[in-house]
């Protein structure tokens, strides 16, 4: 566990990084020591602020060329959205005449 860069995880390959993430995973769970769990909470730590970023550029990405967003995939949001609209006036319709029949 002496041998993991905490301090320069960026400097590893995907492959590297992988591989030592599930090596600190296994020494973790078979041993959790405290410095054992913390060496593997820094690297999740690191692993979500990757993908946070990650996901900023993304966002940026698309806002800036929207010809990058898919057009079925935006046409799928929206069919979902108005299924999940029709679902909703449904069962507000069905709760308000069930109420109505109690009254």
């Amino acid at each position: 566990m002496q041998s993991i860069p905490l301090n320069s995880l960026d400097t590893l390959s995907v492959k590297e990084y992988t591989e030592t993430f599930e090596r600190v995973k296994s020494i973790a769970t078979m041993k959790p020591t405290k410095e054992n769990v913390k060496i593997l909470q820094i690297m999740n730590k690191w692993q979500i602020e990757q993908s946070e970023r990650f996901a900023k550029v993304w966002t940026i990405n698309l806002l800036e060329n929207p010809n990058l967003e898919f057009p079925d995939i935006a046409e799928t949001k929206f069919a979902k959205t108005s299924k999940i609209a029709q679902k909703d006036k449904k069962l507000k319709s069905l709760i308000l005449s069930s109420m109505l029949s109690f009254n």
